[in-house]
């Protein structure tokens, strides 16, 4: 576990299709879902429903098949050049970073997502992760982190390729800064801010 120490600014990203590139298969497959989801009402927590979620590591094994194959597939991924670049140059210019992931809190989602920020040469710059505790829907674990980075920063901008996950934090949590990641002709691109 670690300690959100606070300061002037923070960046808080998402990995899966924000920071770690999980080649076109998936992305293809996570856009589906994504118009999907857009299409359906959603309900939106009031941030005052939303409890302060325990983030220890749970020594859990994957025996789930679906997770399983999920596994697999995530632990192959690799960091976008772009967002390595981008992550580099807000840590030398004194920019705190967290991760804020919808990756289980089970030890080998931990470990693999270790692997891969070490691999890509950015796990140095990052504060810590704030992975999803088991049986938490995505949207409360990331609004949750969220929250407690805000609490602690002046400035707190939040990358997400999900326009719905990213569309709920904004609504939650109005201040934050939220920017849509996407991919355009096999480039990252990051959009302006999420009104």
């Amino acid at each position: 576990m670690f300690e959100v120490r606070g300061g002037e600014r923070a960046f808080v990203y998402d990995y899966d299709d924000t920071v770690f590139d999980r080649g076109s298969i998936v992305r293809g497959g996570s856009s589906l879902k994504t118009r999907r989801a857009l299409s359906q009402p959603k309900r939106i927590p009031s941030l005052n429903t939303i409890p302060v979620l325990n983030r220890q590591v749970v020594d859990a094994p994957i025996i789930n098949p679906f997770e399983l194959i999920s596994f697999l597939f995530h632990r192959r991924r690799g960091v976008f050049p772009q967002a390595r670049d981008e992550i580099t140059k807000a840590f030398e210019a004194g920019i705190d970073i967290f991760g804020n992931t919808g990756r289980l809190n089970k030890k080998p989602w931990v470990n693999i997502t270790d692997r891969t920020l070490e691999r890509g040469g950015i796990r140095p710059f990052l504060q810590g992760s704030f992975f999803t505790p088991v049986g938490v829907r995505v949207l409360i674990s990331k609004i949750d982190a969220l929250r407690e980075v805000q609490s602690k920063y002046e400035v707190v901008d939040y990358f997400e390729d999900d326009e719905v996950t990213a569309r709920g934090v904004k609504l939650v949590l109005p201040e934050v800064n939220v920017h849509i990641v996407r991919f355009e002709s096999n480039k990252r691109v990051v959009s302006d801010l999420l009104k």
